[in-house]
């Protein structure tokens, strides 16, 4: 079976789904590559309105591998999710496939590093920090979110091994020294799927402002965030008004949240730290142009 070396790299598994031939019917889901480190649940329906926004998830709160797809599916569509535990995964699908060719292996493995003496380097790949950020940031990219959440803390600690939550930690470090209780807050992931994070507007502008008072991170923050009317999830939105051009900001939605922040440039030529939370919204549409009609609002002040 297909084991895509992408994928694994990026601890990824490629999930197909296929409306089936009635309204109604369950549609056929596919993943790539098959292994058993990882379950299926199979909660969707075909072109049927009723059953709810299509979505694929995992249970990502208790670091679990079940993949999870809900919702209507009114045609074909691939998408990827990314999996815990990126290196048991690979393992524990290739001891898979030698034993599906009659290769006798150990039931368990383990993880060392490789010693110095004798190893020679072979190749190096480096993606440049912007090019991550700009992925991150401007296609809202969750894999790429909890990346980054394990680099700060690699490089903050030192550590050569890191946890999401060694990373949490540093932010937390952050929002202390931003004036702000810890307490207050909860972090739960890296890309903000998660039902257990809470912050507020506040704590996001001060955020934005620390940004901009350290240069080499503000350089590179704001190239990153999507431009309104030009590219990334802002593509589409502030055409045609005084926002147009003027916002770099970040969007976030979740059921029944939308939210927006960022920077912008108002006409008197001064930048402006904002952050929008909408909740309980029951449209994301209205949600939006709320937030668009605030940025146009604030520009010509």
């Amino acid at each position: 079976p297909y084991m895509s070396p992408l994928m694994f790299c990026k601890g990824a598994v490629e999930v197909t789904v296929v409306p089936g031939s009635l309204q109604g019917d369950t549609a056929s889901v596919s993943c790539k590559p098959v292994s058993s480190y990882y379950t299926l649940t199979n909660r969707t329906k075909t072109r049927t309105p009723s059953a709810g926004k299509y979505s694929l998830s995992r249970d990502w709160l208790t670091n679990g591998n079940n993949l999870i797809v809900t919702g209507n599916v009114p045609t074909f569509r691939k998408d990827l999710i990314n999996i815990y535990d990126s290196g048991s995964f690979f393992m524990h699908t290739f001891l898979e496939r030698l034993r599906a060719k009659g290769i006798v292996v150990p039931e368990s493995y383990g993880f060392t590093e490789l010693p110095s003496d004798g190893a020679e380097q072979m190749a190096r790949w480096e993606t440049p920090v912007q090019k991550v950020l700009n992925q991150l940031m401007k296609e809202s990219d969750n894999l790429n979110a909890e990346a980054m959440l394990c680099r700060i803390a690699s490089q903050a600690t030192g550590k050569k091994h890191v946890t999401a939550e060694d990373g949490i930690v540093e932010i937390m470090k952050l929002v202390r020294n931003l004036g702000h209780d810890p307490k207050d807050y909860k972090i739960a992931d890296g890309c903000g799927l998660s039902n257990y994070n809470y912050l507020s507007p506040a704590l996001l502008v001060d955020f934005l402002k620390y940004a901009y008072s350290q240069s080499d991170v503000f350089q590179k923050l704001y190239k990153s965030l999507p431009v309104a009317g030009i590219d990334g999830t802002l593509k589409n939105r502030m055409k045609n008004t005084p926002a147009f051009r003027n916002v770099h900001a970040k969007t976030g939605s979740f059921t029944a949240i939308n939210a927006l922040a960022g920077y912008l440039k108002m006409k008197n030529g001064h930048t402006l730290a904002f952050a929008i939370m909408n909740q309980n919204v029951l449209s994301a549409a209205k949600a939006r142009a709320f937030q668009d009609k605030v940025c146009e609002v604030i520009i010509g002040l």
